[in-house]
C-alpha cells in the first residue's frame, strides 16, 4: 500500500455512538475505505440523548482511530428528547410535528446545524487539503448548504442518498410553493455535484425520472449491505424452549406498524390456541404506545417477548437466534423507494422472512432471496394464512434455506469496490 494517502471529509449527521439514521452505513464506509488507503475526517453531530447511544459501535469507532468533529446542534421539538422513547408521544403527535416542521423548515429541520457545518467545512479546508467531500443524506439541507459553497470550485463533491428527497414518503408539502422550493433546491445541489451514490435501484429510477440532466453514469448503486465480520464473531442466544420464535427487529417507524400483524395473530389464538401456544413473537427495538396498548387490548402478553433497544452486536445476536425473521413496509405513499439496512441484516442470518410489503425496491430484493413468504402489509386474513403455513413448515422441518453464496453479494467489504472506484476517479492530480 502507499504510503501517499488520499484523505476524504466525510459529513454525516448520523454517525456512531448514534444507533439511528444511517449511522451503521457510514461507519462501514469509513472502516473499509481506511482500509483502503483513505484517511478520513468526519464531520458530525452529537447524539440525540443516552437512549440514542449504541456502545458496541462506540467501540468500533474507537478502534478505528478516526478524526470525528462533533459540530452543536440547537434541535427544533427539542422538548421531546427529556423523555425516554417509551414516553415519547404517539405517532399521531409525532406526525403532527412532522407537518409543522415540514411547513416551516425547508429542506429540514437541520438548516441551522447544516450553516455550521459549512462555516466548521471552510476552517478545516483553510487547513487541510482533501481530495473529496463526500456527504451522506438526509438531512439534505447540509447537502443544499456545502453544494452552494465557493470552496467546492476546487475541490469534488459526492453526494450519498440513503433515501429519497424530492418524492420522500416522509417529506410532506403542505402547499405546491413547498413543492417547488424543495425540487429547485435539490436540483441545484445536484447541479454542483461530481457524482450521485443511491442505496437503491428505485432512487436511482427517481432520480433520473426528476432530473432528466442525471445520467445513468452519474448515478451508482451502493446498497446498504452487511459486515460478515460482525456475523463472524457472533454466536446465538443458546434456547430454552422448543418453540417458533418469530422477531421483528427495528423501531416501528413512520413506514411500519405492527397492527394489522398483531391482529392477525389474536386470530390464531382464538381459533387455533394449540399453534399460537407453540409461537414466540419477540420484538427488538422501540414498539411505540400504539402497539404496547393494542398488546395489552388484545391480551398478548403471555406469547411476547419485548426486549426493547439494544446494541447493534446484540442485536445481531437475537436476529441470528430467531427462526422467522419479521419484515414490514406499510402501504404508503413513495414508500417503493425505502429499503431499510436491517433488510441486510435479516439476509445476512439467512433466516426465512415474512415480507408483509407492496411492490417496490425491499420486495425486489425480498423475490430474489429464496427464504421469503409475502404478504399484503394490512390483509388481516392474508397475514394468519402466512404465519400459519410458516409455522407449518416449521414444524414439519421444511423451512427453505440460505446458502453463504446466496448473499455474498451484499457483503459491505466487497460493495466498497464501487465506493472506492467512484472517489477516487474524483481525485485530481496535482
Amino acid at each position: 500500500m502507499s504510503e501517499n494517502k488520499f484523505k476524504l471529509l466525510y459529513i454525516s449527521y448520523y454517525f456512531p455512538p448514534s444507533r439511528y439514521g444511517g449511522s451503521l452505513r457510514s461507519l462501514k464506509f469509513v472502516k473499509y475505505l481506511q482500509r483502503n488507503n483513505w484517511e478520513i475526517t468526519v464531520i458530525s453531530s452529537f447524539p440525540n440523548d443516552h437512549y440514542d447511544i449504541d456502545e458496541s459501535l462506540q467501540k468500533e469507532i474507537e478502534l478505528l482511530n478516526i478524526e470525528i468533529v462533533r459540530v452543536f446542534e440547537k434541535r427544533s421539538f427539542n422538548f421531546l428528547y427529556k423523555f425516554d422513547p417509551i414516553k415519547r408521544p404517539r405517532k399521531i403527535i409525532n406526525r403532527l410535528l412532522n407537518y409543522f416542521s415540514n411547513l416551516f423548515f425547508i429542506p429540514d429541520n437541520k438548516k441551522a446545524w447544516a450553516k455550521n457545518v459549512r462555516k466548521k467545512t471552510e476552517e478545516l479546508l483553510s487547513k487541510n487539503h482533501f481530495d473529496v467531500i463526500l456527504i451522506s443524506c438526509p438531512p439534505f439541507s447540509v447537502f443544499s448548504e456545502i453544494a452552494k459553497a465557493k470552496f467546492l470550485s476546487n475541490i469534488p463533491l459526492v453526494a450519498d442518498y440513503r433515501d429519497l428527497w424530492f418524492g420522500n414518503f416522509i417529506i410532506n408539502h403542505p402547499t405546491p410553493l413547498h413543492r417547488m422550493i424543495h425540487k429547485k433546491l435539490e436540483y441545484n445541489a445536484l447541479k454542483n455535484t461530481e457524482h450521485v451514490i443511491v442505496s437503491n435501484r428505485k432512487i436511482k429510477e427517481k432520480l433520473i425520472k426528476f432530473f432528466p440532466f442525471l445520467t445513468f453514469e452519474s448515478i451508482t448503486i451502493i446498497e446498504n449491505g452487511f459486515d460478515s465480520e460482525d456475523f463472524d464473531s457472533i454466536k446465538s442466544h443458546p434456547r430454552s424452549i422448543n418453540k417458533m420464535v418469530l422477531m421483528h427487529y427495528g423501531d416501528f417507524k413512520s413506514y411500519s406498524s405492527a397492527k394489522y400483524f398483531l391482529k392477525a395473530f389474536y386470530q390464531i389464538k382464538v381459533e387455533k390456541p394449540e399453534i399460537a401456544s407453540n409461537i414466540e413473537l419477540h420484538f427488538v427495538g422501540d414498539i411505540g404506545k400504539e402497539n404496547r396498548r393494542l398488546i395489552s387490548l388484545l391480551n398478548l402478553h403471555e406469547f411476547i417477548i419485548n426486549h426493547g433497544l439494544v446494541d447493534y452486536k446484540d442485536a445481531i445476536k437475537k436476529i441470528i437466534s430467531a427462526d422467522i425473521l419479521w419484515f414490514q413496509i406499510d402501504d404508503l405513499k413513495n414508500s417503493d423507494s425505502i429499503v431499510p439496512s436491517k433488510l441486510y441484516l435479516y439476509f445476512a442470518a439467512r433466516k426465512p422472512i415474512i415480507g408483509l410489503i407492496n411492490d417496490g425496491a425491499s420486495k425486489s430484493l425480498l423475490e430474489n432471496y429464496k427464504a421469503a413468504y409475502f404478504s399484503s402489509p394490512n390483509d388481516i386474513k392474508e397475514i394468519k394464512s402466512t404465519i400459519l403455513k410458516v409455522f407449518e413448515n416449521y414444524k414439519s422441518n421444511n423451512l427453505p434455506t440460505i446458502s453463504e453464496e446466496d448473499i455474498r453479494r451484499f457483503r459491505q467489504d466487497l460493495l466498497i469496490d464501487n465506493l472506492l472506484k467512484i472517489l477516487q476517479s474524483q481525485v485530481k492530480i496535482l
